[in-house]
């Protein structure tokens, strides 16, 4: 993810510096080599054509984007991924043995957000994510034979 990352401010500074080699020599615009962007401006003339403006404006997004993105650390994900798939076991083992459906949903009520909070990783709120889990727990862990989802969750820390 983080190479992601670092592609897209690459291509944003290829972008930014393709438009900006484009304007003083004349690529992107109408003016004559070697005329000064001042004397063109001056003359009425646009100094870049909306395809090098484009260019320029998406090269600069990109670097914006790529400088507020973050990613949960691989610790962190090798947690949400152990736990999504104890979470899924669980849920197939209960279906099995022909348990309450509304457990099932419950279960997967708990923990269907966290796909989503590795894309939106500033989002992420573990508390709110705790909270979730411990009202699956108050509802369907009667005793510690039982699969709980907080516990589960702790103890991969």
């Amino acid at each position: 993810m983080r190479k992601f990352k670092y592609w897209v401010l690459g291509s944003g500074i290829c972008l930014v510096a393709l438009s900006l080699i484009c304007v003083p020599n004349g690529l992107g615009t109408n003016m004559k080599r070697n005329t000064s962007a001042f004397h063109y401006l001056a003359d009425g003339g646009a100094f870049m054509t909306p395809a090098v403006g484009v260019m320029l404006v998406i090269g600069i997004l990109l670097i914006v984007i790529s400088l507020r993105m973050s990613f949960p650390s691989r610790r962190k994900l090798n947690q949400i991924s152990s736990f999504l798939y104890m979470a899924i076991t669980i849920a197939r083992v209960l279906a099995w043995e022909n348990k309450s459906h509304e457990q099932i949903a419950d279960l997967l009520d708990a923990v269907h957000n966290l796909p989503d909070f590795i894309n939106k990783w500033d989002e992420w709120n573990e508390n709110y994510f705790l909270e979730m889990l411990k009202a699956y727990d108050d509802k369907w862990v009667k005793d510690d034979r039982d699969f709980s989802l907080l516990r589960y969750w702790q103890s991969k820390k």
